[in-house]
C-alpha cells in the first residue's frame, strides 16, 4: 500500500526467525507478543507468523497475500539472520510494507543493520513503547525515541529508547492471536508444559552479555497480580498445561525474594510444577526449600566457568564455592539443577578449562555447555576485536557466522574443546542422571542427542 491506514486499523505482521534445533520444540514467541500487545490493545490487526511453524514459502504466501502496513522482523545475531533477511527481501519486492527490525542483533549494531535495502527502521532496545510509537508516527519518525530510519540517504537516530520502567501499565499477553496449544512442550517428567515471563532485564554487570546493553543495566518486575492475571489467561486457552517454566530470559529471584516466593505459592495453588532461573550468590537454602514445597522441580544457574580467574575476568560477580554449595542443597533437596558453562572463553587457559570440567563433574548434577558468542556491544566483544578478531562487516556477513561454534578464543586446542564438548553434554549428563535414576530426563536427553 503506498497510503498506509494512519493511526486506525493498521495490519501489523510480526515474524518470528527459524530457531528449531534437533531434539527441541520451538519456543513460543513471548517477545513477540510482549511486542503485540500495545498495538492489539489499540486496535490495530496484529498477527504473528512462526518460521518454526510454518514453511517459509507459507510464510511469504501470507506475507504478499496480507500486503501489511508494517512488518517486523525480530534478530538474533549469527546464522538465524537469514531467514528475516530473505523474507525482508522478499516483502521489498512484493509488498508496499515498512520492514522493522529489532531484537538483539539490530540493537547491536543499528547502523549496520539499517544500511540494508530490505529495512526501514530499527528498534533498539525493549520495543514495547518504540514501536508503539512508530506506528502511530509513521510519517514522522523523528518523534519516536530509540529507533534509526532513513531520509533522503542520510541515517538519522532518535536517541536512547525509551523502556518501561512499570510492567504492570503495559496490557497483558495477548495469547489469543497465536495458537497457544501448538507451544505446549513436554518438560521434565513428561509434563506438558508453557513459558511465562515473571521480568525483564537483569542488573549485572557481566562482560559476555547483551542484556547489558539492551535492558540498560535495570531489573524489572512484573506484580504477582500481573503474573497470575496473565497465568489464568493461559490456562483458559490451554487448560492441559501441567508445568510453567519463568525462566525466558528471566532473573526470577531479582532483588525481591518475597515476590519470588509468592509467585511459586501461585503455582502451587493452580497445581503447577515450575522451573526458573537464579544466581548462586543470592539462592539461600531456606528460598530453594520454599521453592521446592512449592512444586519447584527445575533450577538454571549460569555458573560459565570453574576458574575463579575466569569468573572474576567476567565480572560474574560469583565464586566458584557459592556454585558449588548451592548445587548441593539442590541435590540434597532433590531439585533438578543446570550448570550452564562456557568453553573457549578468551584468556582461558588449559588449567581454566581443567577447572570446569572438574566443577562439572563435582556438581553431580545436569550441564549446559556451550561455547563463549562474541555479542557485538559487550565489553568482551571489545576485547577480542582488540585482540585479532575481526567480526562480519554486514548482516548478511553475521548470517553466515556460526555464533554457537568455537572460534578459539582461548589457548585451549580445538580438539579438546570438542571433546569436552562432547563429553559433558553427552556422556556426564546420561551417566549423572541414570545415577540419580532420572530416567525420563535421561530419556529426553537421549532424543536431544541422538536427534529423534
Amino acid at each position: 500500500m503506498e497510503i498506509l491506514h494512519g493511526c486506525i486499523n493498521m495490519e501489523i505482521l510480526l515474524i518470528n526467525p527459524y530457531t528449531k534445533f534437533p531434539g527441541k520444540s520451538p519456543s513460543i514467541p513471548i517477545g513477540l507478543l510482549q511486542l503485540a500487545a500495545l498495538p492489539n490493545k489499540n486496535g490495530h490487526n496484529v498477527k504473528i507468523l512462526d518460521c518454526n511453524k510454518s514453511s517459509i514459502e507459507d510464510v511469504k504466501k501470507q506475507i504478499k497475500k496480507s500486503d501489511p502496513d508494517i512488518i517486523g522482523f525480530t534478530g538474533w545475531t549469527g546464522q538465524t539472520l537469514k531467514i528475516p533477511i530473505e523474507l525482508s527481501t522478499f516483502s521489498r519486492e512484493n509488498t508496499n510494507s515498512k520492514i522493522v527490525w529489532g531484537g538483539p542483533h539490530p540493537s547491536l549494531l543499528p547502523r549496520q543493520v539499517i544500511k540494508e535495502d530490505y529495512v526501514d527502521f530499527v528498534i533498539v532496545g525493549e520495543g514495547d513503547l518504540s514501536f508503539n510509537n512508530l506506528i502511530e508516527n509513521i510519517k514522522n519518525p523523528e518523534k519516536v525515541k530509540g529507533i534509526f530510519y532513513k531520509e533522503k540517504g542520510k541515517i538519522l537516530s532518535t536517541g536512547k529508547s525509551e523502556i518501561c520502567e512499570n510492567l504492570d501499565t503495559l496490557p497483558l499477553m495477548p495469547w489469543e492471536i497465536i495458537d497457544l496449544k501448538s507451544y505446549v512442550f513436554e518438560w521434565v517428567d513428561g509434563m506438558k508444559s508453557m513459558v511465562l515471563p515473571t521480568s525483564r532485564g537483569c542488573p549485572y554487570n557481566c562482560s559476555f552479555c547483551y542484556n547489558k546493553s539492551f535492558y540498560q543495566r535495570k531489573w524489572r518486575p512484573y506484580s504477582v497480580k500481573t503474573i497470575e492475571e496473565n497465568l489464568e489467561n493461559l490456562l483458559s486457552l490451554s487448560p492441559k498445561i501441567e508445568a510453567v517454566r519463568f525462566d525466558y530470559e528471566d532473573n526470577f529471584l531479582g532483588n525481591d525474594p518475597k515476590r519470588a516466593i509468592k509467585i511459586s505459592e501461585l503455582a502451587k495453588k493452580n497445581d503447577l510444577k515450575w522451573g526458573c532461573q537464579l544466581r548462586v550468590n543470592n539462592s539461600e537454602r531456606s528460598i530453594i526449600e520454599k521453592f521446592k514445597n512449592n512444586g519447584c522441580e527445575y533450577i538454571f544457574f549460569g555458573i560459565e566457568s570453574g576458574s575463579q580467574r575466569i569468573l572474576d575476568f567476567l565480572r560474574k560477580g560469583i565464586t566458584v564455592g557459592q556454585s558449588v554449595k548451592v548445587f548441593d542443597i539442590c541435590n540434597e533437596l532433590k531439585i533438578r539443577a543446570v550448570a550452564g558453562l562456557m568453553l573457549d572463553i578468551p584468556t582461558e587457559k588449559n588449567e581454566d578449562f581443567k577447572k570446569t570440567i572438574k566443577l562439572a563433574e563435582r556438581l553431580n548434577n545436569i550441564v549446559n555447555v556451550g561455547f563463549y558468542q562474541p555479542y557485538p556491544g559487550t565489553d568482551l566483544f571489545d576485547h577480542v576485536v582488540i585482540n585479532g578478531f575481526v567480526p562480519p562487516q554486514s548482516t548478511e556477513e553475521w548470517s553466515n557466522f556460526k555464533m554457537s561454534s568455537y572460534h578459539n578464543f582461548s589457548e585451549v586446542s580445538s580438539a579438546k574443546l570438542k571433546f569436552a564438548y562432547y563429553y559433558l553434554n553427552n556422556v556426564l549428563n546420561p551417566a549423572v542422571l541414570l545415577k540419580k535414576k532420572d530416567y525420563k530426563t535421561f530419556y529426553m536427553l537421549l532424543k536431544t542427542v541422538l536427534k529423534i
